[in-house]
């Protein structure tokens, strides 16, 4: 805030009311300045950094809140984490029966992509029913899940459901 001094003064004969701002010198300020407003701007910007951490997720209450690296050690060969719902329906029978297979064989994500040369981020998406694999796709997986004919079968037939779904 800047002071302001008025007096009144005389121009062309008629009493005019003139304001008149304090000047201080460069790099000098007064305390009546932003000194006093300085501490609750900081209060205002830590407040503000808090409320944004704890929306955004970056500060977790509890100690149980987040997963310690024992528990992502004792899960080996496991890709990425399930997705939280899957849709109903053959899409999401079909994503779970992928994943439940891959797991069942104890390969990765990475591990299946090497063998199969599926993208990492394709394999993915089957198992969170964001991407519908081709007859191929499913192919290529049936050796390495190590699923049987009637196994692959039951998955032909929920992938041909989806596409029926989709005309």
């Amino acid at each position: 805030m800047v002071p302001v001094s008025s007096y009144v003064k005389r121009v062309n004969g008629k009493l005019v009311r003139v304001k008149a701002y304090v000047r201080s010198a460069p790099g000098s300020r007064s305390k009546s300045d932003s000194d006093s407003d300085s501490p609750s701007l900081i209060w205002l910007l830590a407040v503000a950094i808090l409320v944004i951490a704890a929306l955004s997720g970056g500060i977790t209450a509890g100690a149980n809140s987040s997963a310690s690296t024992s528990d992502v050690e004792a899960a080996p060969g496991r890709g990425a984490s399930a997705p939280a719902t899957l849709p109903p329906g053959p899409k999401g029978r079909l994503a779970e029966a992928l994943r439940t297979a891959r797991l069942n064989s104890g390969l990765s994500e990475n591990q299946v992509s090497t063998q199969t040369g599926i993208a990492e981020s394709t394999i993915d998406g089957f198992e969170r029913a964001q991407i519908i694999p081709n007859n191929s796709d499913l192919k290529k997986l049936t050796p390495i899940y190590g699923l049987s004919e009637n196994q692959w079968n039951q998955l032909e037939i929920m992938r041909l459901e989806i596409l029926g779904e989709a005309l």
